[in-house]
């Protein structure tokens, strides 16, 4: 389900953002890969989430192939 997909994604972009994070404040560098990675997982976690949104039947609003 898309619900299950999305904490899975939700899970998995906490790992890069972490390492991106420690790395700025801990060693003062930054790694544009793992900026990257982190930013297409929170992309693909947002997208996710809008589809879980678009399967709402009950809502017509959102029951679109234009919500994501």
């Amino acid at each position: 389900s898309w619900l299950s997909r999305e904490g899975v994604l939700a899970v998995l972009t906490f790992v890069p953002l972490t390492l991106s994070a420690a790395l700025s404040i801990f060693a003062d560098q930054y790694s544009p890969l793992v900026g990257l990675i982190g930013s297409a997982l929170c992309a693909v976690t947002v997208f996710c989430t809008a589809m879980i949104y678009a399967s709402l039947k009950s809502i017509d609003a959102w029951h679109t192939p234009f919500t994501p």
